[in-house]
Order: C-alpha cells, then sequence, then structure tokens
C-alpha cells in the first residue's frame, strides 16, 4: 500500500497516508523506498478510484486476538502485459498482515514485496514491513529478488501496539526482522493473505490506479495465523477476495486447502 509522489521521468519517493479497507475503496499508504516512475494518466490506461473499487486479492480470515501471520510464496514471473502502454510503469504489491480490513481500518502490521514493470520492460523488487499508517522500512539488504526466489513471510504481534515483521531467503539464508514498538493499537481480527492494486497519486495530488502488473499464479503456502490465545490455524475457509476496478476483476483469490492461498492475474481484454 503506497501513496506516491511522482516527478517525470524521475525515481519517486512514498510519503505516509492513512488506510481505507479493500472493500470501501483502495488503500494507500506511504512508503519510504523508491520506486519506478509510474505514469498516472497515460492514454486511459491509469483510472480514478472510486468507492466501490476493491484493491486487494487474496483471502481476508476474520478471529479474534490474532497475533501472528505467516505464509511463504516463490516470486511470480512479472512482465507488463501484452496489451501494455508504451510510456507506463506497471506495478504491483504481494503481502500479509494483521488487521486493515472493513472491521479495523485504521492499522496494520505488514510485510511483503513490491514489483515495478518499466517501459524499457525491466522488473523491480523491493522488499519491506510497515506498521501503518506509520513509517514504512525498505529490507534493502535482501538483494537479487527476482521470479523463481522463495520467500518466507512472518508478522508477530507484541500486545496490540508492537511486535515484529521479518522475510527470510532460503536461498541465501538471509533473514531482515524490523521491530515496532508504542505503534496504532491493531484490533487483532483478521489475517491476510493477497496481492494489491497500489493507489498512487501525482504532484497536483490526483489519486490515480496504476494499471496491474502481469503476474503468473502467486501461491501463499503455509498459510497460517496464530489466534485466540495460541491456537494456531490455516488459512481456509477465508473470505476470497478480487481486484475489481471500476467493474473490471483485475486479479482474484482464495484459499484453496488447509493452508494455501493462490491469486491470479486476470488479463484485460
Amino acid at each position: 500500500m503506497k501513496l506516491c509522489v511522482v516527478t517525470s521521468g524521475l525515481l519517486f519517493a512514498c510519503l505516509a497516508a492513512a488506510a481505507t479497507p479493500p472493500n470501501s475503496g483502495l488503500r494507500s499508504s506511504e512508503r519510504r523506498q523508491a520506486g519506478r516512475r509510474s505514469e498516472l494518466r497515460p492514454r486511459g490506461s491509469g483510472v480514478a478510484p472510486s468507492p466501490d473499487d476493491s484493491g486487494w486479492a487474496g483471502a481476508i480470515h476474520s478471529g479474534k486476538d490474532i497475533t501472528e501471520v505467516s505464509g511463504t510464496f516463490i516470486i511470480p514471473q512479472l512482465s507488463r502485459p501484452p496489451n501494455a502502454d508504451a510510456d507506463t510503469t506497471y506495478v504491483g504489491s504481494a503481502w500479509l498482515g494483521i488487521d486493515g480490513d472493513e472491521n479495523c481500518p485504521g492499522a496494520i502490521l505488514e510485510t511483503g514485496i513490491d514489483f515495478f514493470a518499466s517501459p524499457d520492460g525491466s522488473v523491480e523488487v523491493d522488499a519491506w514491513s510497515q506498521w501503518t499508517p506509520g513509517y514504512q522500512y525498505s529490507f534493502q539488504s535482501l538483494k537479487n529478488l527476482e521470479a523463481g526466489v522463495e520467500l518466507h513471510f512472518h508478522v508477530k504481534t507484541n500486545g496490540a501496539t508492537g511486535g515484529t515483521a521479518t522475510i527470510y531467503v532460503p536461498s541465501t539464508d538471509e533473514t531482515w526482522t524490523q521491530t515496532y514498538t508504542d505503534q496504532p493499537a491493531l484490533c487483532q481480527t483478521s489475517a491476510e493473505w493477497v496481492v494489491e492494486n497500489l493507489l498512487t497519486t501525482d504532484a497536483n495530488g490526483i489519486r490515480t490506479i496504476p494499471p496491474l502488473i502481469d503476474f503468473s499464479d502467486l501461491t501463499f503456502t503455509g498459510a497460517k495465523y496464530t489466534h485466540d490465545g495460541g491456537v494456531q490455524s490455516g488459512a481456509a475457509g477465508s473470505r476470497p477476495q478480487a481486484i475489481n476496478v471500476g467493474g473490471v476483476v483485475r486479479a482474484a483469490g482464495q484459499a484453496v486447502g488447509e493452508d494455501s492461498v493462490v491469486i491470479k492475474y486476470h488479463a484485460s481484454n
């Protein structure tokens, strides 16, 4: 989730903002790390958000006293879609977290990766964590993130206002952990495993939903959460979520089996 200010032809910096639940509009939040420029009004390929748009595809599980969420996925193949606009950067984000749905939109503990497919054909993947609506931390020490790399994600609370976010890369035995204290209180009532269509804003403050990056199926395995004083459960029974922008489904996901979540890209017509 990010709210970004763009400048022509340059990298853009991302700052912080409050969140909106996925069924009442696309959420935006600030991120510190730079990403590739996204053309926000490119010949009709970007659209303004509406209250009916949903920015998440994946699965949400409601519960109580949720203290941990974990999952693993292999970075999918990423590209610009076949009908891509020549001047547009295509974007997306895959993450897991606690809270942020319509029942508790004010705070989220989350970690994941962002991906950008630039007009020149290059693809960039950035790892991060955030306690929304606060500062976003870029895991810059995690290098060579590309399609085929397996990543393990884990968030854990220490009370409602503190916790940790961790990414582990088995192929390099690298671990990155960010510790949070004195944050806005979580409700601890939902666990999420999602791909998100990021919301951006231009230098004039105009919000736009940039086109979603084309990705091969992304599957969270070991999608589990801890709740009710230490009970661990899988994602089975979670609510399916789809990215819907202007009545067009861009991606859709659902829980499969006991502890997997599969998210599929939907090619535009």
